[in-house]
């Protein structure tokens, strides 16, 4: 049990509000959403019930708060490594690194796809599932090209680009999830596909700005 010296400490405070995130983040990719429960997360985290409730208000607030925290991630990743002087260029990019994304972010992705499948049992308000949140991402890339022209401002464009977004989305979560058998059932490798699909999306961004 905590002393009320050590829960009144600001910096042991994060590191415990730290410690029971990645436990439950873990514990999820070991066990799956179902089963896991508060008591796993507080025994990983070498910690008390007590504590736990100080930081969250439930297994569904705790298993939201990694998921922000996974897609906060995602865009920091992304605003650093995008490179491109136009939006298209960026779009481009995107796509194209998908198979260094999926390589980096693995478990991370593999969390966010077992929550947003558990999330309309769970549906927290403010939670936010990686489709959902990565267009936000997307779109100002899709916005600055439609500005400088080098991508089409047309209904059926936009249209066009967020299936391609959901799309690459999609498959690098099943990818992330069910790489093994998706392998072994398709004959090719996470990265042949990755980098197929990646391909197509790039051309179909190139053949819409040359139209």
């Amino acid at each position: 049990m905590e002393t009320a010296a050590l829960s009144s400490h600001p910096h042991r405070n994060d590191s415990r509000r730290t410690d029971l995130l990645e436990s439950a983040f873990q514990l999820v990719l070991e066990k799956g959403i179902e089963s896991t429960t508060i008591v796993d997360i507080v025994r990983r985290a070498a910690t008390s019930r007590v504590t736990f409730y100080k930081h969250f208000k439930s297994l569904a607030d705790i298993l939201s708060k990694v998921q922000e925290s996974i897609l906060h991630k995602f865009r920091a990743y992304l605003d650093e490594q995008v490179k491109g002087s136009t939006g298209l260029e960026k779009c481009r990019f995107i796509f194209r690194s998908s198979l260094k994304f999926y390589e980096q972010f693995k478990d991370e992705l593999r969390f966010t796809m077992m929550f947003d499948q558990y999330e309309s049992f769970i549906r927290p308000s403010h939670s936010e599932g990686l489709s959902i949140y990565s267009k936000g991402w997307y779109s100002r890339y899709l916005e600055e090209g439609i500005r400088d022209g080098t991508l089409p401002d047309t209904a059926q464009f936009r249209l066009l680009f967020i299936s391609m977004v959901n799309a690459t989305i999609a498959l690098v979560q099943r990818m992330a999830m069910h790489g093994e058998r998706i392998e072994d059932e398709s004959g090719h490798s996470a990265a042949e596909i990755l980098e197929t699909i990646a391909g197509t999306l790039e051309t179909a961004l190139t053949w819409q700005h040359s139209v």
